[in-house]
């Protein structure tokens, strides 16, 4: 059986109504936005930091 997310008829493509996001999927998902937190709290340090005089 092929697993396809969408299917595309006369009308377009359309995505399944069934499909589901394996663990593998939620794990890489949940890694980068802790990721991405993180890039965004060392730029928002990186600012208060560079604002300090004599640093």
């Amino acid at each position: 059986m092929l697993n396809k997310a969408h299917y595309e008829d006369m009308l377009g493509k359309h995505l399944e109504s069934d499909i589901m996001i394996s663990p593998k999927g939620i794990s890489f998902l949940h890694e980068n936005s802790t990721i991405d937190k993180v890039k965004k709290s060392v730029k928002g340090i990186a600012v208060i930091i560079s604002d300090i005089p004599g640093l």
